[in-house]
């Protein structure tokens, strides 16, 4: 069975009940995409952008790379 993209994997940010990340991967051609935002928990409409990622080989990588580009984001918030 072929995958669908866009896919959205979600992830709770801890002590924020109204906000989640959100790490949307696609596909082009033969590489994967990733977006990573803040969205609202409720509309899942983005309230901040944080970046993209272009040329990876697989969804696996794509994921992992859109959740550590999340996390170092949350991260530098601490500071």
């Amino acid at each position: 069975m072929k995958e669908e993209f866009p896919q959205d994997f979600y992830i709770d940010i801890s002590n924020n009940d109204s906000l989640l990340g959100r790490v949307s991967v696609n596909k082009i051609r033969t590489k994967f995409v990733f977006e990573v935002d803040i969205v609202f928990r409720e509309s899942k409409k983005i309230f901040k952008h944080i970046c993209q990622g272009f040329d990876h080989e697989d969804k696996s990588e794509a994921v992992d790379q859109g959740v550590m580009k999340l996390s170092h984001y949350l991260n530098s918030l601490k500071k």
